[in-house]
């Protein structure tokens, strides 16, 4: 029986692993449903005129949005505050999962 080795949410255990074991039973988790646009979103920058979308938007309807548009996405937390910024290639290095 292997001990529990990572609390957290799915979202939280895909990201950072905290052993060998770990990753590699969670290697091929299917990222675009578990990671949400906070996970993968740079600081906020300024000026931007694209879409807003909230933090816990899955990868998957996100990469929808930012196919409709050139520009990155705002992101919004419940309240409606900037919190930071998304484009195509933060969604493209999320989904790149480690070998």
């Amino acid at each position: 029986m292997q001990p529990i080795a990572r609390m957290g949410t799915p979202e939280e255990v895909v990201l950072r692993p905290a052993n060998d074991y770990v990753k590699a039973f969670t290697k091929d988790a299917p990222r675009a449903h578990v990671l949400t646009a906070a996970s993968v979103m740079g600081a906020p920058r300024p000026n931007v005129d694209g879409q807003s979308v909230p933090a816990t938007m899955k990868l998957d309807e996100l990469i929808g949005r930012l196919l409709q548009s050139e520009k990155p996405a705002t992101v919004i937390d419940l309240h409606g505050t900037v919190i930071g910024t998304v484009d195509r290639a933060d969604v493209l290095r999320a989904m790149q999962s480690e070998a």
